[in-house]
């Protein structure tokens, strides 16, 4: 019996060299398999689902590249890893690439947009807080600016230590977190600041859905399904993006000329409050004599819900008579 349990004859080195090379070889794949290599590209529905589905199977999906009246193919870009933009798989989605993004697209048109006071600017939830760097950036370019809950200055804290750490710490893999990401935006938004990025997909959070309502959240669904760059994009922009303590970037509106910034939130809305807005970031505008600054009813989604109303408050702010 002592000689069945016998330790092998092998020199103690040789042993632990062994089970080194064991465990770091261990380590190497679960690396490799749970943290992946970021790819640069990661394509869009455009180049992966499109070209091999059905007649049957494009008439079924809620959103087509030539979905506008009339049918017309119109070049609409979306944000990266958004709609059908490829994602960027490499590079943080934080102010940078946003900006970034905003020049090529303007650059890509046949038309000049680039001169004095050559367009307008619009930006909602996520989109608003992207666009501030760039008004402020650009301020010749940016003719007026409309803000419509906007992101920038949520409270960090109520995102809850739990999310910030998983998100940031970097110990849960890339692949698990991806997969529990995903899971998480094909369920209806609850009402917490961590997960405004969800809201600005435009997924209703309370109450009956709008036929429009139901259409996006249905696409929502299906990009994470069948969109490689959706996911990614997400995780990223609750990284990276312009969500939290921008008041240096709200501060430069009010370097832009007097009423030529809009700023329109939501009565009820769960995820950007008016009153904290009001309080933390009204003084940095220059207050309600520089900005239009309007509060309408509705919730987060106030602008699938309550177009009207704020449809009436720019008409106001640009003078348009009806």
């Amino acid at each position: 019996m002592d000689t069945l349990l016998r330790w092998p004859d092998a020199p103690h080195a040789t042993v632990a060299t062994a089970a080194a090379v064991a465990t770091a070889s261990l380590i190497l794949v679960a690396k490799a398999v749970l943290w992946p290599r970021r790819r640069r590209v990661l394509p869009s529905p455009l180049r992966t689902v499109l070209p091999r589905a059905s007649r049957e199977e494009l008439s079924r999906l809620v959103y087509l590249p030539d979905a506008f009246p009339g049918a017309r193919d119109v070049e609409t870009p979306d944000l990266f890893g958004r709609g059908f933009t490829d994602g960027v798989g490499d590079i943080p989605h934080d102010t940078r690439l946003y900006t970034t993004q905003m020049l090529l697209v303007l650059a890509s048109s046949r038309l000049c947009w680039t001169g004095e006071a050559g367009f307008r600017l619009i930006g909602y939830s996520l989109g608003g807080g992207i666009v501030i760097p760039f008004a402020n950036a650009f301020p010749h370019m940016v003719s007026s600016l409309v803000l419509l809950a906007p992101a920038g200055l949520i409270d960090a804290a109520s995102f809850g230590s739990v999310t910030r750490f998983v998100f940031s710490s970097g110990f849960v893999p890339e692949r698990i977190l991806a997969v529990l990401t995903g899971r998480r935006l094909q369920r209806p938004i609850a009402s917490r600041a961590a997960e405004v990025l969800a809201a600005a997909e435009a997924e209703s959070l309370v109450g009956e859905k709008s036929p429009l309502e139901v259409r996006v959240s249905e696409y929502v669904r299906w990009m994470v399904l069948n969109h490689e760059g959706f996911v990614p994009a997400f995780m990223s922009c609750l990284r990276y993006a312009p969500l939290t303590e921008q008041h240096g970037e709200w501060k430069g509106l009010a370097r832009r000329q007097r009423r030529t910034t809009a700023i329109i939130f939501a009565e009820k809305d769960e995820l950007i409050s008016a009153e904290d807005y009001a309080r933390h970031g009204l003084p940095l505008v220059g207050g309600e004599e520089h900005v239009f600054w309007r509060v309408v009813p509705g919730s987060h989604d106030f602008v699938m819900t309550h177009s009207a109303a704020i449809m009436k408050e720019l008409d106001d702010f640009w003078a348009v008579e009806a």
